[in-house]
């Protein structure tokens, strides 16, 4: 079977609908933002693009386990993130490294207070929902009229149904919540973490799109202030 949405192919990107929609041109950086996102250097001198991605949706929506299955390649059905979690992943795309700095933001209504601070200087944001959920379409609604409150710049923005080794258990069917998504200019990816399901997939593409907002040289992103996509 097709992977929901889109498939990697002889390293290009192939998704229905477009979803050049996602690519936005975003204005003046701050000196915030550029602690995240943009051209850095390891210990050693060498250069690495990195961006900010945080994940939101409520407790048990699977946010913890989809970043232990791609950091750590394994499925561990944990407990509920307190706070936040911050975990890293690199890629190599094309020629360049490109470091995803991964915080998982609690989802208990407890730490709705601190969740502004991780928020703050996302390039990407993951909004995940269970599909045996009550109301997936709901659940994004509501996150992303959060994300719009705490956010003041467009972003990447993803919509991940979660748990799709419980497909037979689904409250709204892929093609109702696709169109959601597509009438919200965004893409939807359904993933199990459970059986590794569309996880590395999901995660490359973030990758590819977020490498591909950074200034391609180092030269230019030393005096960059605008970063402009196609």
């Amino acid at each position: 079977r097709l992977p929901r949405f889109f498939q990697f192919q002889m390293g290009s990107w192939v998704s229905a609908p477009d979803s050049s929609a996602n690519h936005v041109v975003q204005a003046e950086n701050t000196e915030e933002d550029s602690l995240y996102f943009g051209w850095q250097k390891d210990g050693e001198g060498k250069p690495f693009k990195q961006a900010k991605v945080v994940l939101m949706g409520k407790t048990g929506a699977g946010k913890t386990s989809l970043l232990t299955r791609i950091v750590s390649k394994k499925f561990v059905d944990q407990d509920a993130t307190i706070a936040a979690a911050f975990l890293e992943k690199t890629f190599e795309i094309e020629e360049d490294v490109v470091k995803l700095q991964l915080w998982d933001a609690a989802g208990e209504e407890r730490y709705h207070s601190l969740s502004p601070m991780y928020y703050r200087g996302a390039n990407v944001a993951i909004i995940v929902s269970d599909i045996t959920g009550h109301d997936p379409i709901s659940e994004f609604t509501t996150w992303l009229a959060e994300l719009k409150r705490n956010t003041e710049k467009n972003r990447l923005v993803y919509l991940v149904g979660s748990k799709l080794d419980l497909e037979a258990s689904r409250t709204l069917s892929f093609e109702s919540i696709q169109s959601f998504a597509e009438e919200n200019d965004l893409t939807y990816v359904e993933t199990s973490a459970k059986d590794d399901l569309y996880v590395k997939e999901l995660f490359t593409r973030i990758a590819h799109e977020a490498s591909g907002r950074i200034y391609p040289t180092r030269s230019a992103a030393k005096s960059a202030r605008k970063i402009v996509t196609e």
